[in-house]
């Protein structure tokens, strides 16, 4: 029975995997990527989180931090 993404527990469970996608992106090398892809893809499926909601949340954080990088090496 899938976690309703509403819920906390399905919100909490959201955040452990974006967190695990974006410290997967940013502090992998590609070799290390593909396990690590494949059982968030798994958990993914499991929860029936739609996937392209899931990776532009993703997406827009990857962005996030990408931009803040950036302004604060001009500071």
């Amino acid at each position: 029975m899938p976690i309703p993404i509403s819920s906390a527990q399905g919100k909490k469970e959201l955040a452990i995997l974006m967190k695990a996608v974006l410290t997967t992106q940013l502090n992998r090398t590609s070799a290390e990527r593909e396990p690590k892809a494949i059982s968030i893809l798994k958990k993914m499926k499991e929860m029936q989180v739609n996937t392209y909601y899931f990776l532009s949340l993703c997406n827009q954080a990857i962005q996030f931090i990408r931009c803040h990088h950036i302004l604060l090496n001009k500071i």
